[in-house]
């Protein structure tokens, strides 16, 4: 099996354990979904967590903290995980709320909805850690967060900036090549079909006139690839439509401008496009993102990094180059730096996030610079 189709895989047993009612508790974890739910696919947890990752850059899924790790009391972290897709996500929330309320109501004999248990306990959260309750408030709190994040981050959520986001993933990961990625594309003329449907035949999808597997497959599937999102907008509730309709890649579909390197060119700017708003801004502007990174670092402010990347606050090619290679130099410093030990996993995941976003930018130039090697590209 390769490793889209075990992505694929996965990413469905998971959306189907998410939709399946008869889960008391229903998003996977990470304590028990290799034993219990993907041992058939894969040869361990480890090998399992990295393709987790890479369905989880790609916002295919969204993986949520549930439990935090607790040294003094070894309390390992519990992560939970979940399809990232609007309409399951809205279903989820309707359990979420509903099991929370349940355990608020065994705890302290009374009842209450979810939003006045989420504003009294939410502050003193860390207290119900590793508890039922803990986890009850944890999800239904993050799921509020996560319908959020698809609406305003609508673009990152579209089926072709996900398939590209995998499959960069992949290979920079060296869990796929080339000639995997593109015999799996050869199949049919739309490869993220087949993605998301483990079912589908390789030629559903296939009219008469179409392009079937040939000379012009590949443009054919890289052109999918771009308006598939676009493609399934009219599905989308009001809000994520307009959101479609004002994104780059509408702009593209609806001028049909053959000028492929004027296209790429508004892509590149887009992908560096820093968000200097607020206090980030004026950090910037007077010490320089270089030197923020570096605080950051210094105070292991892992997680904080990522929420800058993915909210467009470090994007450019050169300070994402800079905070991936400082990463690779810390990684190598845990003999000497035993604090670092504590961190391990989430260096991993920063540099990683770093790299994808690296990745993209590097795709995007190989278009515009054929002739240049892109040797900063990590197998």
């Amino acid at each position: 099996m390769s490793a889209l189709e075990l992505c694929s895989e996965i990413f469905s047993r998971l959306r189907e354990y998410n939709a399946d009612e008869k889960n008391a508790f229903r998003l996977m974890t990470s304590d028990d979904i290799y034993r219990k739910h993907m041992a058939d696919l894969v040869k361990s947890s480890d090998q399992l967590d990295q393709y987790l990752e890479a369905l989880a850059d790609a916002h295919y899924m969204f993986r949520l903290k549930i439990v935090e790790p607790d040294e003094q009391r070894k309390v390992p972290g519990i992560y939970a995980y979940l399809a990232a897709e609007l309409p399951l996500i809205g279903k989820l929330r309707l359990w979420a709320d509903g099991f929370l309320e349940g355990l608020y109501e065994q705890q302290f004999y009374r009842r209450k909805q979810a939003m006045p248990i989420l504003r009294e306990l939410i502050p003193e959260s860390r207290r119900f850690n590793n508890t039922e309750l803990g986890r009850g408030l944890n999800v239904a709190s993050m799921l509020l967060q996560y319908e959020k994040l698809i609406v305003e981050a609508f673009g990152e959520f579209t089926d072709g900036w996900k398939w590209r986001t995998l499959k960069s993933g992949l290979l920079s990961a060296a869990l796929a090549s080339d000639e995997e990625i593109e015999a799996f594309e050869a199949l049919g003329p739309d490869p993220q079909k087949r993605f998301l449907d483990r079912n589908a035949s390789p030629a559903a999808g296939v009219a008469a006139g179409d392009s079937g597997p040939g000379e012009n497959t590949g443009e054919f599937a890289r052109d999918a690839v771009s308006d598939a999102g676009l493609q399934s907008a009219s599905n989308l509730p009001p809000v994520l439509q307009a959101a479609a309709a004002h994104s780059p890649g509408a702009a593209n579909a609806e001028s049909g401008d053959p000028r492929r390197r004027a296209v790429d060119l508004a892509e590149l700017n887009e992908l560096q496009a820093m968000d200097l708003s607020g206090n980030w801004g004026r950090s910037v502007q007077k010490y320089g993102v270089e030197f923020l990174i570096r605080i950051h670092l210094r105070k292991y402010d892992f997680e904080l990094l990522r929420s800058l990347i993915r909210g467009g606050r470090i994007s450019r090619e050169n300070d994402l180059r800079y905070l991936r290679d400082s990463l690779r130099k810390m990684q190598g410093r845990l003999d000497v730096d035993p604090p670092l030990k504590r961190f391990v996993k989430e260096m991993a995941e920063l540099r990683r996030l770093a790299q994808v976003r690296l990745n993209r930018i590097y795709e995007v130039k190989r278009r515009l610079q054929p002739d240049q090697v892109y040797a900063s590209i990590e197998p």
